[in-house]
């Protein structure tokens, strides 16, 4: 979970504009850099992906939740 904190998804939006400068379309990606490193595009919106990563790390307490029920133990040592 630190790792995907270190690494976060960014939402990189790129607007297209023609020569005169009107609005043609945006593009929405997602991409993965470090905290400290942001994606760098021209002309874009460059925003953590905060939904996501929660998901992620929910998805990630979801699995160990799960390992932790199957190899539970009872004090003495057996399995439950």
């Amino acid at each position: 979970m630190a790792l995907m904190l270190l690494v976060p998804p960014w939402v990189v939006r790129q607007d297209v504009r023609s020569i005169k400068g009107e609005h043609l379309s945006t593009s929405e990606n997602i991409e993965y850099a470090t905290i400290l490193s942001p994606p760098k595009r021209y002309s874009t919106s460059v925003t953590p992906a905060e939904g996501l990563l929660l998901v992620q790390w929910a998805g990630v307490g979801i699995v160990l939740a799960a390992v932790l029920v199957t190899f539970r133990t009872t004090g003495n040592g057996r399995k439950r």
